[in-house]
């Protein structure tokens, strides 16, 4: 006899015919309120990304403001007499000088740096807490950038998703980001609008294209942005012309892929007014450059075997590992110590957590955009390959073909403000490949390969450091010269004796000479007397 009042699914137990299906039991539905919500897990992503790469930054805080960076802070205050529209229009000039034309670039700069010297005063402590918050900043905006490529450049397939990628990409650049500080000219450190402001303008435009040209997208509002920071690009700093290269590249191959007539329509547009509008204005920025009286060695073109050489020593010198052997060269065999050991331990921990999550996140996730007329296959990958290649390639070339730098740069890790671009382009690409690698085979290689890179990010790290504590020696007298610079409260003695100590170091005449009449007459119009009284 059945007792009815049992808990048993009486279905279950009933016998069915041989062959008939049995469905398995549902699982009880997750609470909605459990379920962490987009807009949260977002917020997660992009949390995840920053904290990692803010910890990879560390060695790089650590080197105080050094070369045009610290004239600048001093220079750009003391010409515009603390007036902002004043910066702006110094910077508009400067920017058609000296065989340059990138009057957006130079007014931005002279408006940051004013930033610097204004916001650090009215708050009363050093500009090195402004300079390193704005470069983390301009970073993760740069690999906000790059994100979007590597998002819309492979929506011909599916679409990984932005948040989780954003998060890997951040992962991969904090443990290959090399500090090669001592060489004055590492976008790592200084120049940052220059530098990582350039990569981020550079691969928002490609990754606007990218979207704009997309099957079933509405691109029209892609199509503005994207014709807009082409035209910017080439007027913000000349090596962005590889932007638009890798823009041309983009619309060319996707042209010819697609069969999407609206997708066509929307390439033809693009080659229009980010291709050739932005061509014409480089060639017109060049002509006018030409007509400057003042020459630089930067924008003096070379071609040859040595220009070859250069680009060579470029390109290497962004890979991972790449520079090590002129930095070891440079600052000694790396020696692990406790700060750099327990600093290596924490990068390893929270990139590797947060590159393995983000790539599972954004592999398993993808948003199906194959439109009727994109053909199939591994066509994306190859052309996002191509696209980002160029724009490494094009971007170290545009200094490697110059007199200055060919002159300069003669070993991998020595680097220019192409790095800023270099480095993106790699962690891209090495995002690429754990995004499309096949499960079964990336798990295998995880387990075989996470021992090897914690090894390397450990030396990675152990150089960095090494490195900043060089760049640290090379400048003793820096950091305090520049804190004191926006103290108002700090002893006349105390200024003079950090000024004295800092022109004792040998600078040359032009620069010395700069930095002291601006430091002393930016402290008088800012807390009513001279950095230095002239009793003291």
């Amino acid at each position: 006899m059945i007792d009815l009042r049992t808990d048993v699914d009486v279905a279950s137990v009933i016998p069915r015919p041989r062959g008939e299906h049995v469905p398995a039991p549902r699982a009880e539905a997750r609470p909605e309120s459990a379920r962490p919500r987009p807009q949260a897990r977002r917020l997660l992503w992009a949390a995840a990304g920053a904290a990692v790469l803010g910890v990879g930054y560390v060695p790089a805080a650590r080197v105080p403001i050094i070369a045009d960076d610290l004239q600048g802070l001093q220079e750009i205050y003391a010409v515009s007499d603390g007036s902002l529209w004043r910066a702006l229009t110094h910077g508009l000039s400067e920017g058609q000088e000296a065989g340059h034309f990138n009057p957006i670039g130079q007014a931005l700069g002279a408006a940051y740096h004013f930033a610097a010297y204004t916001v650090s005063a009215a708050a009363g402590v050093s500009p090195q807490y402004f300079d390193v918050l704005a470069s983390v900043a301009l970073i993760l905006l740069a690999v906000a950038g790059a994100t979007s490529v590597l998002v819309w450049g492979l929506a011909g397939s599916a679409r990984p998703g932005y948040w989780p990628s954003f998060a890997l990409v951040c992962a991969i650049t904090a443990v290959t980001l090399q500090l090669h500080a001592p060489w004055s000219n590492d976008p790592v450190v200084s120049f940052g609008l220059a530098g990582w402001g350039s990569a981020a303008l550079g691969f928002w435009t490609i990754g606007l294209a990218l979207r704009a040209i997309s099957p079933g997208v509405h691109g029209r509002g892609s199509l503005v942005g994207c014709s807009l920071t082409a035209a910017v690009c080439v007027w913000y700093y000349e090596m962005l012309v590889a932007a638009v290269a890798a823009v041309a590249v983009a619309v060319l191959l996707t042209g010819l892929r697609t069969r999407d007539r609206a997708v066509r329509r929307r390439c033809a547009v693009l080659a229009a007014s980010a291709v050739g509008l932005p061509a014409v204005l480089f060639v017109l920025g060049r002509r006018l450059a030409a007509a400057s009286e003042r020459s630089y060695g930067g924008t003096t073109t070379h071609l040859g075997w040595s220009a070859l050489d250069t680009w060579g020593s470029g390109m290497v010198g962004a890979l991972p590992g790449g520079g090590w052997k002129f930095l070891v060269d440079m600052s000694g065999p790396p020696v692990v110590r406790t700060t750099s050991l327990l600093l290596g331990v924490l990068l390893c921990a929270l990139a590797a957590g947060t590159a393995v999550a983000g790539a599972r996140s954004a592999a398993t996730s993808p948003v199906p955009t194959t439109g009727p007329g994109t053909r199939p296959g591994r066509g994306p990958v190859v052309v996002l390959v191509a696209i980002v290649g160029t724009f490494w390639a094009l971007a170290t070339a545009t200094h490697s073909v110059t007199d200055k730098y060919i002159a300069e740069i003669r070993h991998p890790g020595q680097v220019y403000l192409f790095y800023a671009v270099g480095v993106l382009a790699v962690a891209l690409l090495l995002a690429l490949c754990l995004l499309r690698m096949p499960r079964r085979v990336s798990q295998q290689l995880r387990l075989a390969l996470l021992p090897l890179a914690g090894i390397f990010v450990l030396l990675q790290v152990t150089i960095n450091m090494q490195v900043a504590d060089v760049a640290r020696s090379q400048v003793p007298y820096n950091a305090p010269l520049v804190a004191l610079s926006t103290d108002g409260h700090a002893r006349p003695a105390e200024r003079c004796a950090a000024l004295d100590a800092w022109s004792a170091q040998g600078w040359p005449e032009y620069y010395a000479r700069s930095i002291r009449a601006s430091i002393q007459e930016n402290y008088h119009r800012t807390f009513g007397e001279p950095f230095c009284p002239p009793g003291d």
